[in-house]
């Protein structure tokens, strides 16, 4: 077996398995893999946006341009507050969730629980992101109205469309994420029970002479 392999080892588990027909080891370590690769690629994007718009509204306030925008200064403000807490999101949403399991089923099982923890958290704190960000769409519709004087401004028949479609996606985004959230969190329980179930059958490394009884 690699160093780095995610898959547990099949001869001390044989009698767990039959009784866990259901759980696919082999599915579950190749999608371990799969999750190593998505994690990094998802969070290096979210770094780079996150960063590019700190320094673009971090630009706007500190040459000035920000007041000839958009929603003014408050608004460049808020969206460099809001690029700050989106990086500090992806950082706490995947804590416990960077690592790779060492070969044996237990520490793959325990990598599964804290990969299916972190995308309940990423959900939810896109959720409450979504609340952040339909107060920062309605302050930038109601800017815009000011701006051009009437929301029936020809200048606004575009922005009309794309506004009232983002906030609703806004509005809609939490209600769609309750099944995924139901979904994971089932994960989660029976993951949860099957990393018992392997400390109930041994899985765990026993305990050295030297910390045994007949040892001391």
């Amino acid at each position: 077996m690699t160093e780095n392999s995610n898959m547990p080892d099949w001869d001390d588990l044989t009698d767990i398995w039959q009784q866990s027909p259901e759980v696919d080891m082999d599915k579950m370590a190749r999608h371990a893999r799969f999750v190593w690769w998505r994690m990094r690629i998802n969070f290096a994007i979210e770094v780079v946006l996150c960063l590019g718009g700190m320094a673009l509204f971090g630009w706007h306030l500190v040459t000035g341009d920000a007041a000839d925008k958009v929603g003014g200064t408050a608004l460049s403000v808020a969206m460099l507050l809001l690029c700050g807490l989106g990086l500090w999101a992806s950082c706490f949403i995947r804590a416990g969730a960077w690592g790779q399991a060492d070969g044996t089923a237990q520490s793959l099982v325990d990598l599964q629980i804290r990969r299916a923890r972190s995308s309940v958290r990423y959900m939810v704190v896109n959720n409450w992101g979504c609340g952040l960000g339909l107060l920062t769409f309605i302050y930038i519709y109601w800017s815009l109205i000011e701006r051009y004087g009437a929301i029936d401004h020809p200048e606004l028949t575009v922005a009309n469309y794309l506004m009232v479609g983002t906030i609703l996606f806004f509005l809609l985004f939490p209600f769609f994420t309750i099944p995924f959230l139901k979904r994971k969190r089932d994960e989660i329980a029976r993951l949860e029970a099957l990393a018992q179930q392997l400390v109930d059958e041994g899985d765990r490394p026993e305990d050295s002479p030297e910390d045994s009884p007949e040892g001391t």
